[in-house]
């Protein structure tokens, strides 16, 4: 039921927008009652969130995936970024309505929802930063920030021309250009043809803004936590320890050189409590994330 209600909310909010639809329309559309999707989500900027929430997890899933062990020849190196475009395209263009209203909704006036979506569209775009660090391998990690953006752009804008300009572009082509896109930008670096521009000052800026956000996102989930171990019974001792536990990470991770061992040990340690596993997991993801923490 609740898949039906998002998949029906994202139709309609890609054919009016979000705020051309109200939460009857949405009910209509699903085929429920409407306090049927109240029993589901809270508001119509609840269905917004789940929305982003579960595509914008479907495309970060679709780059996860782990290069070939072992040193490998920049040929088989680009295999495996034709691939991994290949994955995330195929997914990015199966979700046309998710794409439309993206598109077509840059006007989300809700703080907690925009930093919700900016956070999961950083991660993507780390993974995009790290797979053209792969690609490129030690020679070419002066360019990897701008090789990233440049990869990024490419896939929005050729989806946008695919998605509303209707381009009949299919998919293996486009996956096959946009790789022989970043094969020549790659050699324009090398040849020093091309100077990258996101280096030295603007990589050690965003370092420290990427800690930042991370460790603030890090806390943001310790408090829930916190919240919820107020609102279950737990034996006072064990509250005691995941305290305790809060405490200590909180500490940690202010830290100029924090110390990962001991976060992630208490970490585990909070993760024992069955209640609290879900939120102690996210974290653990949130690390696998970055570099800079």
């Amino acid at each position: 039921m609740k898949e039906k209600i998002i998949k029906s909310a994202l139709k309609l909010f890609a054919e009016k927008g979000y705020h051309a639809t109200n939460v009857q329309e949405i009910a209509n559309h699903a085929g429920v009652a409407k306090g049927t999707l109240y029993s589901h989500f809270a508001s119509k900027t609840g269905i917004l969130v789940a929305i982003y929430g579960y595509y914008l997890d479907c495309l970060h899933d679709s780059l996860d995936q782990s290069p070939p062990s072992g040193p490998k020849l920049f040929d088989k190196r680009i295999k495996h970024l034709h691939k991994v475009l290949h994955d995330y395209l195929s997914v990015a263009l199966e979700h046309e309505d998710f794409l439309r209203m993206q598109m077509k909704e840059q006007n989300i006036n809700d703080q907690h929802v925009m930093e919700f979506i900016q956070e999961k569209r950083g991660n993507i775009y780390l993974k995009f930063q790290q797979l053209i660090q792969y690609v490129g391998g030690e020679k070419l990690n002066h360019c990897v920030l701008d090789v990233a953006v440049i990869l990024n752009s490419l896939i929005e804008e050729y989806s946008t021309v695919i998605i509303l300009d209707g381009a009949d572009i299919s998919l293996n082509d486009l996956v096959d250009f946009i790789t022989q896109t970043i094969i020549c930008i790659f050699k324009g670096f090398e040849n020093n043809k091309i100077s990258p521009v996101l280096y030295d000052n603007y990589m050690k800026k965003k370092q420290i803004e990427e800690s930042i956000f991370y460790i603030n996102v890090i806390k943001e989930k310790l408090n829930s936590i916190n919240h919820i171990i107020h609102n279950i019974c737990l034996p006072s001792e064990i509250k005691k320890e995941v305290n305790s536990s809060i405490r200590l990470i909180n500490d940690e991770i202010t830290k100029s050189n924090p110390d990962l061992i001991i976060i992630k040990g208490m970490l585990r340690n909070i993760g024992q409590v069955k209640e609290l596993k879900f939120k102690v997991d996210e974290i653990f993801n949130i690390f696998e994330t970055s570099t800079d923490i």
